[in-house]
């Protein structure tokens, strides 16, 4: 036996010029599973397709569009309300329930997120605005009405006589 070692891949003694990796080898002509050359070989990625003989060439078409139709449009977009949208309607419901002070309060608030696009329905705000200030005036008149009805009534003796003829039968 001689004192030499076989070649092999695995020896770390062996030379450097040894030690580099095999060279891939060409598919045999004949092999059914290498990859087609010529006129039916795969385009590289990202690369053009050649003509084919005989056949039309057509532009493609976008992702997801089906041929000989017009682009579809964007999908419709749902109406959404903005966030201070309800000062203007909770204006208006207090203003009719007879809450003007409440409806004041709420118009301005409203009104003003309108002005700044913050919400809708401004006109809502301004109705509440209106019957509001109608309430708060009318309560108002009302309140001076009654003190002016009472005390005119405390200085008129055939007031007080007419006050105090009134009496709760009790049985």
């Amino acid at each position: 036996m001689s004192d030499q070692r076989p070649d092999n891949a695995d020896d770390p003694y062996r030379s450097p010029e040894a030690q580099q990796p095999p060279q891939p080898q060409q598919p045999p002509q004949g092999d059914p599973y290498a990859a087609p050359q010529g006129q039916y070989a795969q385009p590289q990625y990202g690369q053009p397709q050649p003509a084919q003989p005989g056949q039309p060439q057509y532009a493609q078409q976008p992702y997801g569009q089906q041929p000989g139709y017009p682009p579809q449009a964007a999908p419709a977009q749902y109406a959404t309300t903005k966030p201070r949208t309800w000062m203007n309607v909770v204006s208006l419901v207090t203003s009719l329930l007879g809450i003007g002070l409440a409806g004041v309060i709420f118009g301005h608030l409203g009104v003003s997120a309108a002005n700044k696009g913050e919400a809708d329905y401004k006109g809502l705000g301004i109705a509440g605005l209106i019957l509001g200030y109608l309430q708060i005036l009318l309560g108002i008149a009302f309140l001076i009405f009654a003190v002016i009805a009472v005390t005119s009534c405390a200085n008129d003796p055939a007031c007080t006589d007419w006050w105090n003829s009134i009496t709760v039968e009790t049985s």
